[in-house]
C-alpha cells in the first residue's frame, strides 16, 4: 500500500514534466522563430523535447524496473537530481511564458469586446512575443545552472577586484557601490 502511493507521486510529477515539456517546446519554437537557419531553428526544440521526455523516461525506468532492497542506489540519485533539475527549469520556464500567456489573454479579451483584430494576422488575440521566450530562457537558466554545474564538477568563485574600474558614465548609486 505504501509502496503504490510512492509510485502515484512519481507518475502525477512525471505527466506534469510533460505537460511542461510541450509547453517549453512551444516557447522554444516562438525563440525560433525568426532565426534564418530553417534546420537550426526546427531541430532545437525537437532536441530539447526528445532530451527533457528522455530524462522523464529514464526517471520513471529508475523509480519502476530498478528497485533496491538498501533503498536509494547512486543511479537512483543521479537520475532523480537529474530529473528535479529539468523539473525545475521547465517549471521556471513556464511560469514566465504562463505570466505572458496572461497577459496575452487580457489584451484579446479586450480586443475581442472592442470587435478590434490585428491588421495582420486578423485574430484578437496577438502573437507571443520573441521577448518573453528569451526572458523564460534567461531566467530558466538560473536553476539550471545551479543545479547541473556541481554535477560537473565546477566552482563558483567571486574574484576581488583590489583597485575597482570606475568609468565616468556610471550613475551615483554604482559608482558608491565601487
Amino acid at each position: 500500500m505504501h509502496r503504490s502511493g510512492f509510485f502515484k507521486i512519481f507518475f502525477i510529477l512525471s505527466a506534469i514534466s510533460l505537460l511542461l515539456d510541450w509547453y517549453v517546446y512551444k516557447g522554444l519554437r516562438t525563440f525560433t522563430s525568426s532565426w534564418h537557419s530553417r534546420r537550426a531553428a526546427a531541430i532545437l526544440p525537437w532536441a530539447f523535447l526528445s532530451l527533457s521526455v528522455g530524462i522523464t523516461l529514464l526517471f520513471l525506468f529508475a523509480v519502476i524496473v530498478i528497485s533496491s532492497a538498501n533503498g536509494m542506489t547512486g543511479f537512483h540519485e543521479w537520475t532523480f537530481g537529474l530529473f528535479i533539475t529539468f523539473f525545475v527549469t521547465k517549471l521556471v520556464f513556464s511560469i514566465v511564458l504562463l505570466l505572458g500567456d496572461l497577459g496575452r489573454g487580457g489584451v484579446g479579451i479586450a480586443n475581442a469586446i472592442n470587435h478590434h483584430k490585428d491588421s495582420i494576422s486578423h485574430q484578437y488575440f496577438p502573437a507571443r512575443r520573441k521577448f518573453i521566450s528569451e526572458l523564460a530562457i534567461l531566467l530558466a537558466s538560473f536553476p539550471f545552472l545551479s543545479f547541473f554545474t556541481p554535477c560537473l564538477g565546477v566552482s563558483m568563485t567571486i574574484v576581488y577586484i583590489s583597485k575597482p574600474f570606475i568609468m565616468t558614465s556610471c550613475p551615483k548609486l554604482l559608482m558608491a557601490l565601487l
